[in-house]
């Protein structure tokens, strides 16, 4: 087993009350930043969109899709006692928000791909992934199918707190920025270095 009990029992002490708010739902994260250019251009782009920072090798990025967190349909306790492999998505960045946007499947337009198949196609493709717990939106997604919106802290994701929709939720993400610190950049490198290592295989 790649993970202990002791690591499922860290990770939701370290997620506080966020985690219960993830678990039951299929989430995008991008950087605050970003989330601007998501509500002009009415959706989220497929990676390489917004986000032109990619992960070259992903399997989304090959696919022209919408990377996802399915902690819906994800067993929990290997999602919470893997927490290094998808961590760089709530605490391995400089900025210090991010915002996580849960979605309405039944208002998605295009093709969901769920965990079990993205992990097959990343297999036959030799493509990287989040293990078990990425899914794919082939296509775009619009702002309608948006449910709910958080904003979290980087530094520490117990701290966290709903966003308005549309352009109202800006100016709120400008102060948080400025309330909340950034993470320590020795906790980002060993972050990112864990990633780069580990956090899209198996």
């Amino acid at each position: 087993m790649p993970y202990s009990d002791e690591d499922v029992t860290n990770t939701r002490q370290k997620l506080g009350n966020l985690w219960p708010l993830l678990r039951p739902g299929l989430w995008h994260s991008t950087p605050a930043e970003r989330y601007g250019a998501i509500l002009t251009d009415s959706e989220i782009k497929p990676e390489g969109g917004q986000n032109g920072n990619v992960y070259k090798g992903s399997l989304a990025v090959s696919m022209k899709a919408v990377s996802l967190f399915d902690f819906e349909n994800a067993d929990e306790d290997y999602t919470l006692g893997t927490f290094g492999k998808w961590s760089t998505h709530l605490l391995g960045f400089e900025t210090p928000v991010r915002v996580w946007i849960g979605l309405n499947r039944d208002r998605l337009p295009g093709r969901l791909i769920l965990a079990d198949e993205v992990r097959e196609l990343a297999r036959v493709k030799k493509k990287n992934l989040y293990p078990r717990v990425e899914a794919c939106h082939v296509g775009p997604i619009p702002t309608f199918a948006f449910a709910t919106r958080l904003a979290v802290s980087t530094a520490d994701p117990c701290q966290f707190e709903p966003l308005a929709s549309g352009a109202a939720a800006l100016p709120r993400l400008r102060e948080l920025a400025q309330k909340w610190p950034n993470p320590e950049p020795e906790i980002v490198q060993i972050l990112r270095d864990r990633r780069d290592r580990n956090a899209r295989r198996e």
